[in-house]
C-alpha cells in the first residue's frame, strides 16, 4: 500500500490544476443540485408555515345568528382551537369596495404580519391596519387617513332584488393608518380584491349596527385537528341556523380561497425538483467523462506498475485515489455555495409568505445532500479507474472500428471522412478518448434544454387556454330576469331570449351553491342547458347525467378518499344524498358583471352535479350572480351579436371574458426557471462537448501530425 500511496500522491502533485478545475466543477453540479432541492423544500411549506405564523383561520363560518351559549359549545369542540366572531361590513375604503370584518371580541387570535408600522390598538375607533393589497391599490402609507364609508342595511336589501347600487349611504368614519399587513389570504384571490381588512372592536361597538351586512355574523374558526371541521359545521349548523332563512348559513374553507396559492407552490417546487433531477443525470455523465479522462493520465505508467508485482486492486487504487481530493473538496464546495445561494430561495409566491427569509441552513437537505455528492464522485472515480486498469490489461490491436470502415468506404472527402472516423471511434491506447460517455452527455443535455423550451412554451399556452382551466365556453353573461330570485336558483328550463340569438350555439344557465362532500366544504355547481350542450373541463371519466352523480375537483376526491366509481355523501342546505363519482373536472372562475372576481372557486376544488341532483340539496333563493354560460357558432359576427344582447330588454350585460384563476396566473412566477435550467443544461453541455474537443486533439495529436506528413493543409486539418 506503500507503493499506491506514493503513485497515487505524486500523480496528484502534478496534476495539481486538473484537480481544482474537476473540483470546480463538481462542486458547481453540486450547488445547483442541493440548492434547487433545498428551495423546493422551502418553497412548499412557505406558505404553511406563513400560515402557523399568522394563525389564519381554517374555516369562514356566516351565520344568521351568533348567542354565547351556542359559541361556547363550539368552542368546545375537540379539534377546534379558536372560533373568533366578526360583524361582516359592507363598505368602502376611500371609494374602494373592500371586505371589512368587524371584530366582536378584543381579543385577536389572527395576527397577520406587521410589514410596516404596528397594530391597531383594539380600543381605539380611529386607527386601522390596512391589508397589503388594499394599501397598494390605494396608495395609502402609514400615517395616512382614509375614509371607511358604509352601505345601509336598507341598501343591501335593495342590492339583494337586483338594484346596482354603488354610493354608500351609512356612515362615513375616518380612521388613520397605523400599520400595513400581509395574510395568508392576500396571497390569494382575495388579495386580488384588496384582501380583507379587519376594524377595531372599538369601532365595531361604536358603528357595527350602522353597517349593512351580507352576513350578519362572520365566524372564523381556526382547527387544531382537520378532522374536527365536519363536526364544526354540522354543530354550527344546528345551534346558529336550525329555521334560518335559506342561504344565510354557508360554510368557505380556506382552501376554497387560498388553495391555489398552495397549489401554485407545489408546483413551482416540483419545477425545482425536476430541475435538480436533470441538473443530477446530465452532471452525472458529464463528470464521469471527466473522471474517465483524468484517470487515463495514469494509464501509461499501469504495464510498469503491473510488472512491478502491483495487484489489479492496487493499480485501481492507483488511479482512483486522487479522485478523493476532488470528491470531498466538491462536496464542501456544493454545501457552501448552495447556502449562500439559500436568500434566492423561496421562488416567487413564496417569497412573499416566507417567514424568515435570508439564509438557510437546512441540514437535512444539504448536509445529507453533500454527503452524497462526496460518495457518488468517489465512486464514479473508482469505478472510471477500473476501466482504466481493465483497457490497460487487454491486449491492443491495429484493427480499426467498424465505423472508420464504413467511413472509409463512402463517397466523402478525406477531411471529412477522417474527421468524422475521430468523432465516432473511440481509438485505442495512448489515442483513446471516451466518445461514447461524451455523445450520451451531449444527448442528454440536449434533450434537456428540449424539454425546458417546450415546457415554458406550454406554460405560456396554459393561461391563453381556457378551456384548459374549467372555462369550457367561449363567454358569460348576466341576465337580470334571470337573477330573479324565484328563478335563478330553481335550475329548470326557462325561456329567454337569449337563446334565440342567431350566433349562439349552445347556451346553459349555472346554478351554484355550499355543499360538504363527505364533510369538505366546496361550492357546488350545475349547468343547465337551454340551447345545444355545455359540460365543464372533464380530465378524467365523464360529466354527471343521472341526478345522483357528481364529478369532482382533483382536490376534493383527495380530501374525500374517493375515486371513480365510489359513493359520496353530499350535504347541502336543504338536504343529505349519496353520489357515485363519475368523473374528474376543472371548475370554473366567473367575472361579476362589474368586472370583479364573482367567485372565488378553487380549480381543483369543488363538485358539479345535474341541475336535478344540486336542486334536491339546494334550498338557496340567491340568484344575484348566476351567470349564463355561452358558446358561440363558429364564424359568427361577435360584435354584432354582443350588440344585440346588450339591447335585450331582459337586462343582459355586455358578454364576460374568462379570468385566469391564481393557481394558472402563479405560475407565471416560475417562467425563468425553465431559462435557468435550459442555460445549466446548455453550458454543461458545452462543457461536455468541448472536453472531448480539447482532449481528443491532444491526445490524437501523432494521428494530427501523421496526416500533415501526408500532404493535409492547415485548413483540412482544421476541418
Amino acid at each position: 500500500m506503500g507503493a499506491v500511496r506514493m503513485c497515487a500522491a505524486a500523480s496528484l502533485r502534478k496534476r495539481w490544476g486538473s484537480v481544482i478545475a474537476l473540483t470546480l466543477l463538481v462542486g458547481l453540479v453540486g450547488a445547483f443540485v442541493l440548492a434547487t432541492l433545498a428551495g423546493a423544500a422551502r418553497t412548499e411549506s412557505a406558505f404553511t408555515r406563513f400560515r402557523d405564523e399568522t394563525h389564519e383561520a381554517d374555516l369562514t363560518v356566516f351565520v344568521p345568528a351568533a348567542d354565547a351559549k351556542s359559541l361556547a359549545r363550539l368552542r368546545a369542540i375537540p379539534g377546534v382551537e379558536s372560533v373568533i366572531v366578526l360583524h361582516g361590513l359592507v363598505g368602502t375604503v376611500d371609494g374602494q369596495e373592500a371586505a371589512i370584518g368587524g371584530l366582536l371580541d378584543p381579543t385577536l387570535v389572527e395576527r397577520p404580519r406587521i410589514i410596516e408600522g404596528r397594530r391597531p390598538r383594539q380600543d381605539r375607533v380611529h386607527e386601522v391596519a390596512l391589508p397589503e393589497p388594499l394599501a397598494a391599490n390605494l396608495r395609502a402609507h402609514v400615517g395616512d387617513t382614509v375614509s371607511i364609508d358604509g352601505f345601509t342595511a336598507e341598501q343591501i336589501q335593495r342590492v339583494l332584488t337586483g338594484e346596482l347600487i354603488t354610493q354608500p349611504a351609512g356612515p362615513k368614519v375616518p380612521v388613520r393608518v397605523v400599520g400595513i399587513t400581509r395574510a395568508p389570504s392576500d396571497l390569494s384571490i382575495l388579495g386580488t380584491q384588496g384582501g380583507v381588512m379587519f376594524t377595531t372592536y372599538e369601532f365595531t361597538r361604536r358603528f357595527g349596527d350602522q353597517f349593512g351586512s351580507f352576513a350578519p355574523y362572520v365566524l372564523r374558526v381556526k382547527l387544531s385537528d382537520p378532522a374536527a371541521a365536519t363536526p364544526f359545521v354540522q354543530e354550527a349548523r344546528k345551534l346558529l341556523a336550525p329555521k334560518g332563512e335559506p342561504g344565510e348559513f354557508q360554510v368557505e374553507p380556506t382552501s376554497e380561497t387560498e388553495g391555489g396559492v398552495q397549489q401554485s407552490l407545489d408546483v413551482l417546487a416540483t419545477g425545482l425538483r425536476i430541475a435538480a433531477l436533470v441538473a443530477v443525470l446530465v452532471g452525472l455523465v458529464v463528470v464521469a467523462i471527466a473522471l474517465r479522462r483524468f484517470g487515463e493520465y495514469d494509464s501509461r505508467d499501469l504495464p510498469t506498475l503491473r510488472g512491478l508485482g502491483v495487484s489489479r486492486f492496487g493499480r485501481t487504487l492507483v488511479v482512483g485515489l486522487p479522485t478523493a481530493p476532488i470528491a470531498l473538496g466538491g462536496a464542501v464546495l456544493a454545501f457552501v455555495i448552495a447556502v449562500a445561494a439559500s436568500p434566492v430561495m423561496p421562488l416567487g409566491l413564496g417569497r412573499q409568505a416566507e417567514p424568515d427569509p435570508g439564509f438557510d441552513l437546512d441540514l437535512l437537505v444539504l448536509g445529507v445532500g453533500a454527503v452524497a455528492v462526496a460518495f457518488v464522485v468517489i465512486a464514479l472515480g473508482l469505478l472510471a479507474a477500473q476501466r482504466v486498469v481493465a483497457a490497460s490489461a487487454r491486449t491492443e490491436t491495429p484493427t480499426s472500428s467498424s465505423v472508420s470502415r464504413a467511413l472509409a468506404g463512402a463517397p466523402l472527402t478525406p477531411p471529412i471522412a477522417v474527421g468524422a472516423s475521430m468523432a465516432l471511434d473511440s481509438g485505442r491506447g495512448a489515442s483513446a478518448v471516451p466518445v461514447r460517455s461524451a455523445i450520451a452527455g451531449a444527448v442528454v443535455a440536449i434533450t434537456g434544454v428540449v424539454a425546458v423550451v417546450v415546457f415554458a412554451a406550454s406554460l405560456g399556452t396554459l393561461a391563453t387556454t381556457p378551456a384548459a382551466y374549467g372555462y369550457n365556453w367561449d363567454t358569460h353573461l348576466y341576465s337580470g330576469a334571470l337573477a330573479r330570485t324565484d328563478v335563478a336558483p330553481s335550475c329548470r328550463s326557462l325561456r329567454t331570449a337569449v337563446a334565440d340569438d342567431p350566433a349562439i350555439a349552445a347556451l346553459a344557465i349555472t346554478c351554484s351553491d355550499s355543499l360538504e362532500v363527505e364533510g369538505h366544504a366546496v361550492t357546488g355547481y350545475a349547468f343547465h342547458s337551454l340551447k345545444g350542450a355545455i359540460t365543464p373541463t372533464v380530465i378524467d371519466g365523464r360529466a354527471p347525467r343521472a341526478a345522483h352523480e357528481v364529478a369532482l375537483g382533483r382536490d376534493t376526491l383527495d380530501q374525500s378518499d374517493a375515486g371513480l366509481g365510489d359513493r359520496v355523501q353530499i350535504v347541502g342546505p336543504d338536504g343529505r344524498r349519496t353520489y357515485r363519482v363519475v368523473g374528474t373536472v376543472a371548475l370554473p372562475l366567473f367575472t361579476a358583471p362589474a368586472g370583479e372576481i364573482g367567485n372565488t372557486q378553487a380549480v381543483a376544488d369543488g363538485a358539479v352535479l345535474t341541475s336535478a341532483g344540486l336542486r334536491s340539496l339546494s334550498g338557496t333563493e340567491d340568484g344575484v350572480y348566476t351567470p349564463i354560460v355561452v358558446r358561440w357558432k363558429s364564424g359568427a359576427d361577435l360584435v354584432a351579436a354582443r350588440r344585440r344582447l346588450a339591447a335585450l330588454p331582459e337586462g343582459v350585460g355586455r358578454p364576460l371574458s374568462a379570468i385566469v384563476p391564481l393557481e394558472v396566473d402563479r405560475l407565471q412566477q416560475i417562467d425563468t426557471l425553465p431559462w435557468v435550467l435550459g442555460a445549466f443544461l446548455a453550458l454543461i453541455g458545452i462543457f461536455g462537448v468541448g472536453y472531448v474537443l480539447v482532449s481528443s486533439v491532444r491526445r490524437r495529436g501523432r494521428d494530427l501530425a501523421v496526416l500533415k506528413t501526408l500532404g493535409f493543409r492547415r485548413r483540412q486539418i482544421g476541418a
